[in-house]
């Protein structure tokens, strides 16, 4: 699978394939790279994400707690990968319940996806036809340390095959 780096305004992929040196017969590592532009949506993506991340406590009146930096983080991050899979969220939203959430949708089915203050983070999918909900967890309550890439590539693969 190839590896993904961020710059500023274009993902570089890098791929890595092996050639054949004539001399020893031995097996050579080459990469190459190529960018690739952000997809149209991703620019209006980020900025409603910076508005909802710097929301203060309170900002529904009923005593929500601001998205922590952890929830923003992890948030933010799921946002630059959901990118790479072309899920574009059709809402990015701080959560009353303490945290960053984006909606993907529609398709055959929505996902939710919650990074909550607390270090928790989770996907809720719901079938449109049946109405069946599937959930899973990307992190654990309390957990601080950074969630994998691997797991949130591993959900939003997950995703796009649901949705398809």
């Amino acid at each position: 699978m190839p590896t993904f780096l961020e710059a500023p305004d274009v993902w570089i992929e890098s791929t890595t394939r092996s050639t054949e040196d004539g001399k020893k017969s031995a097996l050579k590592e080459a990469t190459t790279s190529q960018a690739r532009p952000r997809q149209p949506w991703y620019a209006s993506a980020v900025d409603a994400f910076d508005k909802q991340a710097l929301l203060p406590d309170n900002f529904n009146g009923r005593g929500a707690a601001a998205p922590s930096p952890l929830a923003v983080e992890r948030a933010r991050r799921a946002l630059d990968l959901a990118e790479l899979y072309r899920l574009e969220p059709i809402s990015i939203k701080a959560l009353a319940v303490d945290g960053m959430g984006m909606l993907f949708g529609p398709g055959m089915r929505w996902a939710l996806l919650e990074c909550y203050n607390d270090g928790g983070a989770g996907v809720t999918l719901q079938d449109h036809v049946t109405g069946q909900l599937v959930s899973w967890d990307v992190a654990s309550d309390g957990d601080t340390a950074p969630v994998p890439d691997r797991l949130w590539c591993e959900t939003f693969g997950r995703i796009r095959s649901e949705e398809h």
